[in-house]
């Protein structure tokens, strides 16, 4: 087969080979056909305008030569009669002859028609006049060389016979013929041609085109003048006047000894062989491109039938192969007979012999008998829908009684639209994918089990580590509320930070083995953006006021202020950076950056940028402080502390939640920590009303920090102030006495509590001495800039009647502290001008049942909540709960989960169920150990209406609570 389609495709191109062979062989041979063509008639065409050309002059030679002896035989020596009779003569001649003339015996011109009568000229050297003169006793006509005229100053030939007196030579009879006589006839014969009139012995007597005839030129003649060679025909030569080859025709006129001859340049004969030659390559050029694309099509087809003959035979190999590995055979059913044909592999995998009859009663006898029913219903069900059907089953086989498993897929082949004829399908052995999906299926089911063991050591472990862990940080919280030494308060923050620590890691892992379950689940609720940074940040505050660290918050001014997301999973994420920010920056700054863009109607972005100044990152470890437990130096953690889990939490946290954690960072200068989150405009979302603008308002403002101070300073001039920036004390003070000095008002002072120049509240007292002095129209209103002060430092704020603003603050709080202080708001401290929703709950008594098993956490809570002047019940379990409420009335529930004799979602089940006959709805809030997602579910589905998780700190807990009640009111 291979053998046969080699010889047509060779023989295709042996066809296309001669095809073009054949084109261009007659393509050669009619260009040839045309050159030879050209030329013969060349040579036909010049031969005969020679002879007409030699013809033409020998008739007005004989003409001349008639003229001559007419005129001779007329001449008696009478000027006068003779040159009237010239007159006339000439009238007959003009059109050959411009001049005749009269030489005497000694050479003098007597008589010229164009000469005047005493006009005398003497021609004795004139080759016409010797040529007589020598021969006086022969009457011999004879033509000379050109030569130009005396008297007429043209170039002419002479025309001559000798005059006799008395038998004696006495002159010469001459008539001169322009050399044009010759040349203009053949020109108009053939324009194109050269003509050329020569003696015997080479002179050129005449040539068109012209040539200079004073250089008296001869050409080679010897091919004429040969007796043996034909008075005329053709000759091709390079002409040596103007090196032009050409193709000769040529006439000789031996009586007058001249040669006539006609020429055509080889240049210009071939102009229509280049023309056929030209239209004979296109048409072959054409014919072939258009035989090799036949010929490539009809190639390409054949290839293609080829490649695609062979991908049949090679799938149909591949098949075939495949069926044999993947033990797969196909049949054919046909529903009229109820007869099979199969395939070997089928025979093979059935255990089927050759001789086995092949009916569909003798194969519904392999199949298992738990498979013959479905097998019966799906045969019916194919019949009836005429559909493509799969199926799996079991059958027997009958030559080892082995028990298989078959995969069966096939379809209905319908020639008519009543009477399916036949069904075509393939089978295969799949008893081993079922053993393996067997496999599968306990090892999921294990994996299952180890997950579920994993997930519920987990909530035990944290339930069970975090019970103590809320006695000792509660209980340490208390002892910090009481008198304690020196030495007794350190040891006693030593062992709440140790907790503290202990704590976040418990959170830590927690969070890490969420993530990797796949359980952490994404709130998507409305908040407020400032409130989560104010959470975040002023807490973080005052730890990075201890280590001397700015901490600056940098708030676009137009942001949202209400979006929809997980505010507690950005709170984390911020927390942990922020908090590594300032764990490795022992000076300089840590800036906070938030901006926003909206680019759909809801949809906003939101990114934030931590940058510090801290200890840098090497390059080659940035991408592994991402890792679970790693840093990029595990000397670090030596140094610093810490378990590496936070960064890894939250990188991948910020890819749940849409967005993507990067890092910059060189050694020794700092990092800088890019998110962008993604988020919804809530509906009630706003953004911040219109800064107050103070377009009068002189403000002084200092600060050690410079980026904290072009932060303020830029915000102040964007609500239309004119600002006057100092970068410590001393400038600050020269700046106010400068401006006192040049009677300027100066309207606020702004200034950082702590610079290391200079006491700030020195510098109020003295700029209040230099006010008063200079008799100031008005006293400057003053900010004061804190971190963190002291109780001493609040007494002295107090008396001196000066506003503060707690660090770190947006430069919107900044804006809205300078507008309270304008409107003369009674105000002590600027951070928060309204009353929070926990002052207002320290203000009302609530009767509160605390329902908690360990006595270890009765006592944290109901300290902490007596100390805020609530009445406290406590019972050990849920079903004493129940005893209690049937008896007393309380505003508030906090309900353990986890408690002997009846738990507390059980607890609030049963409360809510008596709530729906009786009415009514108390507050119930989950207080437990267990800090998974699922269990906060539970507690929410049960019906409570808040949960926090244990150790219970003061100040989350009645957080919790106002928030729970504030909820419930509404």
């Amino acid at each position: 087969m291979k053998m046969a389609k080699k010889r047509l495709r060779l023989q295709l191109f042996l066809l296309f080979s001669l095809m073009l062979v054949l084109v261009w062989v007659v393509a050669f041979y009619e260009m040839n056909r045309s050159y030879q063509s050209v030329f013969n008639e060349a040579k036909i065409r010049n031969t005969e305008e020679a002879q007409i050309f030699a013809e033409y002059s020998s008739s007005n030679i004989k003409r001349l030569n008639e003229a001559l002896l007419d005129l001779r035989r007329a001449w008696r020596g009478d000027w006068k009669e003779f040159a009237e009779l010239v007159q006339r003569r000439q009238e007959i001649i003009h059109d050959i002859s411009f001049q005749v003339a009269v030489i005497d015996k000694d050479g003098i011109m007597q008589f010229s028609n164009l000469a005047k009568p005493s006009e005398r000229v003497d021609l004795s050297e004139r080759e016409h006049f010797r040529v007589h003169q020598l021969a006086p006793d022969k009457d011999k006509f004879f033509i000379s060389k050109p030569l130009k005229g005396k008297i007429s100053g043209k170039w002419s030939i002479q025309f001559t016979r000798p005059i006799f007196k008395d038998g004696q030579f006495n002159g010469v009879l001459v008539i001169s013929v322009s050399p044009d006589m010759f040349t203009k006839f053949a020109e108009k014969v053939n324009s194109n041609a050269t003509i050329t009139v020569a003696r015997e012995n080479g002179f050129v007597l005449a040539r068109s085109p012209d040539i200079d005839l004073s250089k008296g030129i001869m050409i080679d003649v010897s091919r004429f003048v040969d007796d043996r060679v034909p008075s005329q025909g053709n000759f091709q030569i390079i002409s040596r006047i103007d090196g032009v080859e050409r193709i000769y025709g040529y006439q000789r006129l031996p009586e007058y000894q001249m040669i006539f001859i006609t020429g055509e340049s080889v240049a210009g004969i071939l102009v229509p062989y280049q023309v056929t030659k030209r239209n004979v390559l296109i048409i072959a050029s054409v014919f072939s491109l258009i035989s090799a694309l036949l010929f490539f099509m009809l190639f390409r087809a054949f290839n293609e039938k080829n490649t695609a003959q062979l991908k049949l035979e090679e799938r149909e190999e591949i098949l075939r192969q495949s069926q044999e590995v993947g033990r797969i055979g196909s049949y054919s059913f046909d529903l009229n007979t109820f007869r099979f044909e199969s395939s070997p592999n089928m025979d093979e995998i059935f255990g089927l012999s050759p001789d086995t009859d092949k009916t569909y009663d003798a194969w519904l006898k392999l199949l298992h008998p738990s498979d013959l029913e479905d097998e019966r219903k799906t045969m019916r069900e194919v019949r009836l829908n005429s559909g493509t059907f799969r199926r799996e089953y079991r059958i027997i086989r009958p030559i080892d009684g082995a028990e298989r498993w078959i995969l069966a897929i096939g379809k209905m082949n319908k020639p008519d639209e009543h009477q399916p004829m036949r069904v075509m399908g393939i089978v295969q052995d799949i008893t081993e994918q079922k053993q393996h999906e067997a496999e599968l299926m306990k090892a999921k089911e294990l994996a299952e089990a180890a997950n579920v063991a994993k997930s519920l050591f987990l909530a035990s472990m944290s339930h069970e580590i975090r019970t103590p862990m809320n006695g000792v940080i509660g209980m340490t919280e208390l002892v910090l509320e009481t008198e304690l030494n020196p030495q007794q308060r350190e040891y006693v923050n030593m062992i709440k930070a140790s907790a503290d620590s202990l704590l976040v890691l418990i959170n830590d892992i927690l969070d890490s083995s969420k993530i990797d379950a796949g359980k952490i689940d994404l709130e998507s609720l409305n908040f407020d953006l400032f409130r989560v940074l104010d959470e975040v940040i002023k807490p973080l505050g005052l730890q990075a006021e201890k280590k001397g660290v700015e901490l600056i918050l940098d708030i676009q001014p137009d942001i949202c202020r209400f979006v929809i997301g997980d505010a507690g999973r950005l709170k984390q994420i911020l927390l942990n950076i922020l908090g590594n920010a300032i764990k490795f920056t022992t000076k300089g700054e840590i800036t906070v950056q938030v901006r926003y863009t909206q680019y759909e109607r809801r949809q906003a972005d939101l990114y934030f940028n931590i940058i510090d100044t801290g200890i840098g990152i090497a390059e080659d470890k940035i991408r592994s402080i991402f890792d679970l437990f790693s840093q990029a130096d595990n000397s670090i953690t030596r140094k610093y502390g810490g378990t590496g889990l936070g960064l890894s939490i939250s990188s991948r946290l910020v890819e749940l939640m849409g967005g993507t954690l990067s890092v910059e960072s060189k050694v020794g200068i700092g990092s800088k920590f890019s998110f962008t989150l993604p988020f919804q405009s809530a509906p009630e979302a706003s953004r911040l009303p219109p800064a107050t603008l103070f377009p009068d308002l002189q403000v002084l403002v200092a600060d050690d920090n410079q980026t904290h101070l072009n932060l303020m300073a830029d915000a102040l001039r964007q609500s239309g102030m004119k600002v006057i920036q100092a970068c410590n004390g001393q400038v600050f003070w020269d700046e106010f006495v400068k401006l006192t000095d040049a009677g300027r008002e100066i309207d606020l002072l702004v200034l950082d509590a702590h610079m290391p120049d200079k006491n700030s509240f020195q510098l109020i007292e003295a700029c209040n001495e230099v006010g008063n002095t200079a008799h100031l129209k008005k006293a400057p209103k003053i900010l004061l800039l804190t971190s963190a002060l002291t109780p001493q430092d609040i007494d002295l704020c107090q008396s001196m009647n000066l506003a503060y603003l707690n660090k770190p603050f947006s430069m919107m709080e900044l804006k809205a502290a300078v507008g309270q202080l304008f409107i003369d708001h009674d105000v002590r401290t600027l951070s928060s001008v309204e009353m929070s929703a926990e002052n207002k709950l320290q203000q009302s008594r609530l009767s509160i049942l605390l329902v908690e098993d360990n006595e270890i956490n009765q006592r944290i809570a109901t300290v902490i909540l007596e100390k805020a002047g609530h009445q406290i019940q406590v019972c050990g379990n849920g079903a004493l709960a129940l005893e209690l409420l049937e008896r007393r009335k309380f505003d508030l529930i906090l309900m353990d989960m986890q408690m002997p004799v009846m738990g507390g979602v059980e607890a609030t089940v049963n409360i809510r169920n008596k709530e729906r006959v009786s009415g009514g709805h108390i507050p119930i809030i989950a207080m437990t150990a267990n800090a998974m997602s699922e269990d906060k579910e539970l507690c929410l589905n049960a019906g409570m209406d808040g949960y926090i998780s244990k150790p219970v700190r003061g100040e989350k807990l009645m957080s919790v609570i106002a928030e729970v009640l504030n909820k419930c009111k509404l």
